[in-house]
């Protein structure tokens, strides 16, 4: 009926922005509770069918509110092919204040900074990004020989906080 039809249309509409913004590893909508049901592309992104968005948040984050209602970035997340993600899901309401879903992108933390940084006016600096005391993000060019020079700086992006080194 008209939901094969919408999803027909929104798989179009996803299929893309995956296929135009090489950061994205896929988009995918997921239900009211966060899980993640329509998924694009489909074909090797398996696991991700009805995992779910909240379940890696902090239960008590400093300066972030457990509100699902706003746009909101998960903690970066190890998926089974050892590639770390986030989530950025956007809620989708129906007129009312009842949520209806959520359109998620998820997006591969180095494909995602690689593509940041990519066109990098400063190509002598390089960078290095962390979650808590975990490392997440080390750009290729990473200096690793010059000592006790870094600057360091703290990225809040929708409630995740993530520390920043540039050399």
């Amino acid at each position: 009926g008209d939901n094969n039809i919408i999803r027909t249309e929104w798989e179009k509409d996803a299929s893309l922005y995956v296929e135009h913004f090489p950061s994205y590893r896929a988009i995918s909508w997921a239900d009211s509770a966060g899980h993640l049901q329509w998924i694009v592309p489909l074909r090797g992104n398996g696991e991700l069918q009805n995992l779910d968005v909240f379940a890696n948040r902090p239960k008590t984050p400093l300066g972030m509110t457990d509100r699902k209602d706003d746009v909101g970035v998960s903690p970066v997340m190890d998926l089974a092919q050892s590639e770390k993600v986030i989530f950025v899901y956007i809620p989708i309401f129906d007129g009312t204040d009842e949520i209806k879903g959520y359109i998620v992108g998820v997006f591969p933390i180095t494909r995602l900074w690689d593509y940041i940084l990519k066109d990098n006016a400063f190509h002598d600096i390089s960078v290095r990004l962390y979650e808590d005391k975990q490392e997440i993000y080390r750009q290729a060019n990473y200096k690793e020989a010059v000592e006790n020079l870094d600057n360091e700086v703290v990225v809040n992006f929708y409630g995740i906080s993530w520390r920043m080194q540039v050399r």
